[in-house]
């Protein structure tokens, strides 16, 4: 899942390098490098991996602390990184830089409502969007599914766990299919908006759950599941079909993730995490300084080279010395250590 999450990283780096330039010559691969699928490939991971972490956590609250120790070290870093490295290439002066706007931006993103303020004051207004971060805009809908487990759990334990995981999985598909209706009868925008927020995602997020809770199943009717389970995701992505489309991916993930593979991505750390929330400044940055308009290709690869390795340091400097000590990533590397 380490190497899977890595790859749906890149896809997001490489699509945005297209989206942020609007070179023209890297217009060709825009329709592969698909955005949607990454995202809810992170989303279906998360369904796996959240759902895990609070079954093996005592209490509730010990769940809550490893959550927030590991996503938000990080993102405050970011945050906060991004708004004292704008000073250096914003077109205002530092008197007018340091200000309202400035205290506005830190304020909104820090809470995850990096919708409310997204840009900094003077910076990147000269780049197709000014936005600094927009990745940023899913870690508030991952920080919602971290708070929504324990009440998933509840329900389960009460009301069994097919039951509250069907519910929740018709439930999301039909808010998904409500903001659709109400974008084709006016104000499209905004429905278009909303049906990519909660509860519009929940359905990979269960999916992902249900992988996780029905492991051994799947594991014990592979034979089925596997070209079923592909079958729905080729149907639901042909023809937008959410309801067959989520359970497809989720197989697919949970294929790809327990087939066979030659390295043990845990043992190098997770940096997935920092590729994607770093990647979209860095090309911003690298656009605004004219990389991409002097050499595309040349942007795109130095912003990927780069973003790896600002994630690089963000996992060694921030993220492994926040996490618990009985973290899979932390025992991972003791083992690389001593090998």
């Amino acid at each position: 899942m380490d190497a899977l999450r890595l790859l749906f990283a890149s896809i997001v780096v490489f699509a945005h390098g297209y989206d942020l330039s609007l070179s023209h010559a890297l217009l060709w691969y825009r329709p592969y490098a698909d955005t949607v699928l990454a995202v809810r490939g992170f989303f279906v991971i998360s369904g796996f991996l959240v759902f895990m972490s609070y079954e093996r956590s005592a209490t509730p609250g010990e769940y809550l602390v490893k959550r927030a120790r590991r996503i938000y070290p990080a993102y405050l870093t970011v945050v906060v990184g991004c708004a004292l490295l704008g000073a250096c290439v914003s077109s205002l002066p530092a008197s007018q830089y340091f200000g309202r706007e400035l205290l506005a931006y830190l304020a909104s993103n820090l809470l995850f409502l990096n919708f409310l303020h997204p840009t900094l004051p003077g910076v990147f207004a000269g780049n197709p969007l000014a936005a600094v971060d927009g990745s940023l805009w899913t870690i508030k809908i991952e920080v919602a599914f971290y708070l929504s487990v324990p009440l998933i759990v509840w329900a389960m334990r009460r009301l069994g766990r097919l039951r509250t995981l069907g519910a929740i999985f018709v439930g999301s598909l039909a808010y998904s299919g409500l903001c659709t209706l109400l974008a084709r009868t006016g104000g499209q925008a905004i429905w278009l908006l909303l049906a990519k927020q909660l509860p519009a995602q929940m359905v990979y997020f269960v999916s992902g759950a249900l992988c996780y809770y029905y492991h051994d199943w799947i594991a014990r009717h592979l034979r089925v599941v596997a070209p079923l389970g592909l079958a729905c995701l080729a149907i639901g992505w042909t023809w937008g079909v959410q309801a067959l489309y989520a359970p497809g991916l989720a197989s697919a993930v949970f294929l790809l993730a327990f087939g066979p593979m030659p390295v043990h991505f845990a043992r190098f750390g997770d940096l997935s995490y920092g590729l994607y929330i770093w990647h979209f400044p860095i090309i911003q940055a690298l656009i605004a300084a004219g990389w991409f308009a002097a050499s595309p290709y040349t942007g795109l690869l130095a912003a990927w080279g780069a973003a790896l390795l600002a994630a690089a340091l963000s996992w060694h400097l921030v993220e492994k010395p926040w996490l618990a000590r009985g973290s899979h990533y932390v025992l991972a590397s003791r083992v690389l250590a001593s090998s």
